[in-house]
């Protein structure tokens, strides 16, 4: 694995999700140095890569860390909160899938990150609960979070998602997302204004 290309997983043996993305990286054949972390005594790189929640698990490209739950903590706050709040976790959640994106580009240099019903796997399905439903997330809250012209790879990948029959005959009626979701920012407004 060269310099321009190095991944690496800091996870405990124990915990279910840094299996799931060491799964996920291992299906997709992407070769990566894995990093056992003590969560009693909790390393400098982990406390550098991920210094506000000091979890795992942490995907490191390049020396660029993405903490998927981060991904999930960057999504929730743009939901439930409004103007200078929502400005500043809007901009770090795209760049973090700016770092997503980059990192794509070097595993599927052809643009095109194969998916079918025969080999949907759990990074694909991670995707699919947090970005699945891009278009229901724009419309409630005015925000392109996934833009076909700025993350190009990730657009084409929740694509192909969306388009599986399974996936098609899981998702729940257009105006019960949209009604969830207006649901939880509501929620998420009444409590940060209270």
């Amino acid at each position: 694995m060269g310099e321009e290309n190095k991944v690496a997983l800091h996870g405990m043996w124990a915990s279910p999700f840094s299996k799931r993305v060491e799964l996920a990286l291992k299906l997709k054949g992407i070769p990566f140095e894995y990093v056992e972390e003590d969560l009693k005594n909790k390393s400098p790189l982990l406390l550098q890569y991920n210094p506000v929640h000091k979890k795992i698990p942490i995907l490191v490209h390049n020396g660029k860390p993405i903490a998927e739950s981060l991904l999930f903590e960057s999504m929730l706050t743009v939901v439930k909160t409004d103007g200078e709040a929502q400005e500043k976790a809007i901009k770090e959640l795209l760049g973090k899938l700016e770092v997503l994106e980059e990192g794509m580009k070097e595993f599927f240099p052809d643009g095109n990150p194969c998916v079918g019903s025969d080999n949907i796997e759990l990074l694909d399905l991670v995707m699919l609960s947090l970005f699945g439903a891009h278009k229901i997330q724009e419309e409630v809250l005015g925000i392109k979070i996934i833009d076909p012209e700025k993350t190009p790879l990730i657009f084409s990948w929740l694509t192909a998602i969306n388009e599986l029959p399974l996936v098609k005959e899981s998702t729940p009626p257009h105006d019960n997302l949209v009604g969830i979701l207006k649901f939880v920012r509501e929620n998420g407004l009444k409590s940060s204004s209270a």
